[in-house]
């Protein structure tokens, strides 16, 4: 896989050296079925049906994915950017790929004979999750890297970074059946993904690397994990300056799964 990657990277630097006639046919040929952003654009997502009686009070909820979609002003800033800080720390400025963070990831994979590190942008995750077909998602051919890594870019050109934001944080899988930022506030903590705290959104901050491995909700080996993943978030944002050190020490305190619902002061 490491070396399909390779290829891939080398390919679509290539691609920039081909100029804007080669450049354009590559695009055409590997973007041209790009959805459009009406297609993409969080209110299309499939949502979580509510069942209420005629005082307003929930009977039953219904659903495929547990997901209610919010627009972006309705997401905690401290998710996004605890988010970013997490998944794509040069989301702002890359064009959907980060050449360099993949190339890190690649020269690690080659010498360590593994795929695990990974480098993968926002940008790219959405194309992965929202664009490309399961089948394909899930392969791990040097077609469909490559088709990643061009849509990806081709996405940049289309959307704004506030959009490519929304529709990732609407539509990432957060664990216990909660897809999107908004559902997973609720399941978490019960209460809206625009009144998080630091703690409950870097928290969930973390939760999309591994959601069925850092279920606070299993067993205590799985808890442990959380709370390590937890430390990971907290720590990379002191890392680019988002929190300070006393913040992210204060809010350490996630010991149990009622802690967690509970938001530990």
């Amino acid at each position: 896989m490491a070396r399909l990657v390779l290829a891939a990277f080398v390919a679509v630097s290539a691609v920039g050296l081909l100029g804007t006639g080669g450049t354009i046919g590559v695009i055409n040929y590997f973007a041209g079925d790009l959805p459009s952003i009406e297609s993409l654009q969080a209110d299309k997502l499939t949502q979580t049906s509510r069942i209420f009686d005629r005082h307003g009070t929930l009977i039953e909820a219904l659903y495929h994915q547990n997901r209610t979609v919010v627009p972006l002003s309705k997401i905690s800033e401290t998710l996004q950017r605890a988010t970013i800080d997490t998944e794509d720390r040069t989301f702002y400025d890359n064009s959907g790929v980060d050449y360099r963070r993949l190339a890190i990831a690649i020269g690690y994979d080659l010498t360590h004979g593994s795929a695990t590190l990974g480098g993968s942008t926002i940008t790219q995750q959405v194309v992965k999750n929202n664009v490309l077909e399961v089948a394909e998602a899930q392969s791990k051919t040097i077609s469909r890297k490559f088709r990643e890594l061009v849509l990806a870019e081709e996405m940049e050109r289309r959307y704004s970074k506030q959009q490519i934001l929304e529709l990732y944080l609407n539509t990432i899988n957060y664990g216990n059946g909660a897809y999107g930022a908004e559902a997973a506030a609720e399941t978490y903590f019960q209460v809206h993904a625009s009144q998080l705290s630091l703690a409950q959104a870097s928290f969930l901050a973390g939760l999309p690397q591994a959601p069925s491995a850092y279920d606070v909700f299993g067993t205590p080996d799985q808890l442990e994990l959380a709370k390590e993943r937890w430390r990971e978030v907290l720590d990379g944002m002191v890392s680019v300056g988002d929190i300070s050190s006393s913040a992210a020490s204060d809010k350490r305190c996630l010991t149990s799964p009622s802690c967690v619902a509970q938001s530990c002061p």
